[in-house]
């Protein structure tokens, strides 16, 4: 059995968004019960449950919405949650997105390790994947296979950069250390079409790393960042499964439409069998 997390006190983001560009603020605050992670968002204060069925957006970015309410760029909020094993918070939204901040998940753990963390509700089991699930889209493969711990393995190939790949057992430690100060990307080719979509507007060097014909235009963090960071977006994105589980992860070329279908496809598996899929940790 293994304790179930919340935050020990509130804490506060403050920044521009990615995608609109505005002000924006989070507070993420202690859970008062096991409810999972929840959103509260717009003037009336709409609950958000970060779960798969709260997907209204994949396209470059996670967004959630409920009734009349919704908060964009949560992944990398959720993978700091999912990856320091939180699994119970309530965020406050103030504006229409998470602050980038610099474009990692980093500064959301430094704000749940200056928070604190307490047990919450009685220990639970993490569950566990009863037989192996595939997905496929396209050139993107992933699956998720039984296994006694929660390891990840991602492949990805980018024109320029060529491949890159990474494979972790995810503990709160490897993903501070290993995936957690990777940065966001795009590539200097698209950003115009990217603009002209409507995102990205709040992007900068600050929160962003550019790629053009395989320069960058910062130094980087590790000399495979941009499989870190998809490795970040994917943990983000599984843990709208919204439960905790053991599993090990292989993904080729991730991103966050299939991410979700992974994580959705996962959900149902763990819910349909919930006595074949508890663990002993």
């Amino acid at each position: 059995m293994a304790p179930q997390l919340t935050i020990a006190s509130p804490v506060i983001a403050e920044g521009v968004g990615l995608h609109t560009g505005e002000k924006c603020a989070i507070r993420i605050r202690p859970a008062n019960e096991p409810h999972g992670v929840r959103f509260l968002v717009g003037e009336g204060r709409i609950t958000i449950p970060a779960n798969t069925q709260s997907v209204g957006q994949w396209k470059r970015q996670i967004a959630l919405v409920a009734d009349s309410g919704s908060v964009g760029m949560v992944e990398h909020l959720l993978a700091a949650l999912a990856g320091m094993g939180i699994l119970h918070a309530v965020i406050e939204v103030s504006g229409p997105e998470v602050p980038a901040l610099d474009g990692s998940a980093l500064p959301f753990v430094e704000l749940i390790e200056q928070a604190g963390t307490r047990a919450l509700g009685e220990p639970a089991p993490r569950r566990k994947i009863p037989s192996p699930i595939v997905v496929e889209n396209g050139q993107a493969r992933l699956s998720a296979h039984p296994a006694d711990r929660y390891t990840i393995s991602v492949t990805v190939q980018f024109p320029d950069v060529g491949e890159q790949k990474l494979s972790l057992e995810m503990t709160p430690e490897a993903f501070k250390k290993e995936v957690a100060p990777a940065r966001t990307f795009g590539f200097a080719e698209e950003a115009g079409a990217i603009l002209a979509s409507g995102l990205a507007a709040g992007a900068s060097l600050e929160n962003v790393i550019l790629v053009d014909r395989g320069e960058y235009s910062a130094p980087l963090r590790f000399p495979d960042e941009l499989v870190r960071h998809k490795m970040l977006d994917l943990i983000g994105d599984l843990s709208l499964a919204g439960m905790p589980f053991d599993a090990h992860i292989e993904a080729l070329r991730p991103g966050h439409r299939i991410n979700v279908q992974l994580a959705s496809a996962m959900a149902s598996a763990l819910a349909a069998k919930p006595e074949e899929a508890l663990g002993h940790g």
